[in-house]
């Protein structure tokens, strides 16, 4: 059997749908995968800032319509860019592959977050970057920086910018690891709903082609991975607005990490402990506090 992959073109976009192909294939050894590179809206403009496009997904919306027309049977996507409701007629897979979910800092001057000079230079296109920044160091100043991983990285070393903040899983992918000069605490910068995992998206006809993987036993992480969509959902939020939530587990205990503003400036966060039996209740508890705050 041979199933189309639809997947966008970047380096880290085609690493990340490799990665998932080879682990599809560990369960599904009889089938052949073949690529269906899509242009989106969010790859074609490279200048505008994410909280300032028109609409949401716009990494995936012509990837699903590749699914929804059955130009291919599955898309691949950093679990980071959906939007908190998928187009109808299309789930998730729920186990997945998941990477390091924490932002790191590139430095100039190699130096850590705390190290940097007052009134530094940070470039960063994403708004929810930019508020965690901001509620520690409000000298900092922004400028927006837009493009794949390789095309930031050339703008960041051609500019006049003091560090840039990305995601570690997609320098870790990369082989680009060696860049990072400080891994940025996941309770001070709450990571993006689905940072450092990969979605894979099917039809909701096809379900039962894919059964094993919904009998497969759920990892924390996979947990997690539903637990931050379902935050992103009780929020209502997009790139629009800085919005995160994060989970650690300690024993059995979990501490919860959540954020969500209007803007840079004004961002609520919120922390909190709670028993593992509560964990189904976090995304909840964190929203209605959060949502009291503001």
């Amino acid at each position: 059997m041979k199933l189309i992959v639809a997947t966008r073109g970047s380096a880290l976009a085609l690493a990340q749908t490799e990665t998932a192909c080879l682990w599809l294939k560990e369960t599904m050894p009889d089938v052949d995968f073949s690529l269906s590179i899509i242009h989106t809206k969010g790859d074609k403009d490279r200048k505008t800032p994410l909280h300032k496009m028109s609409s949401n997904g716009v990494f995936i919306k012509e990837v699903e319509e590749a699914l929804l027309t059955k130009q291919a049977d599955i898309a691949i996507h950093s679990a980071k860019d959906l939007p908190s409701r998928l187009a109808d007629g299309l789930l998730l897979l729920p186990v997945t592959i998941h990477e390091d979910a924490r932002d790191v800092l590139l430095s100039k001057d190699h130096c850590s977050f705390n190290d940097l000079k007052e009134n530094a230079i940070i470039a960063t296109s994403s708004i929810r970057r930019m508020a965690c920044i901001h509620a520690l160091r409000p000298d900092i100043r922004f400028v927006n920086i837009r493009g794949n991983i390789d095309t930031r990285l050339n703008t960041f070393e051609a500019g006049n910018y003091d560090g840039m903040v990305l995601a570690a899983a997609g320098l870790k992918r990369l082989g680009k690891a060696d860049l990072i000069d400080d891994y940025l605490s996941p309770d001070l910068f709450i990571p993006a709903c689905g940072q450092g995992s990969i979605a894979i998206e099917i039809r909701k006809e096809d379900k039962d082609l894919f059964a094993p993987f919904f009998n497969k036993e759920l990892s924390f992480q996979d947990i997690q991975l539903s637990l931050e969509r379902k935050f992103l959902q009780l929020s209502n939020t997009d790139c629009h607005s800085p919005t995160g939530f994060y989970l650690e587990k300690d024993g059995e205990q979990i501490y919860v990490h959540a954020m969500h503003g209007k803007d840079t400036e004004h961002c609520a966060f919120v922390h909190f402990t709670i028993p593992e039996n509560e964990l189904e209740q976090a995304p909840s508890m964190a929203w209605n506090t959060l949502r009291g705050m503001q």
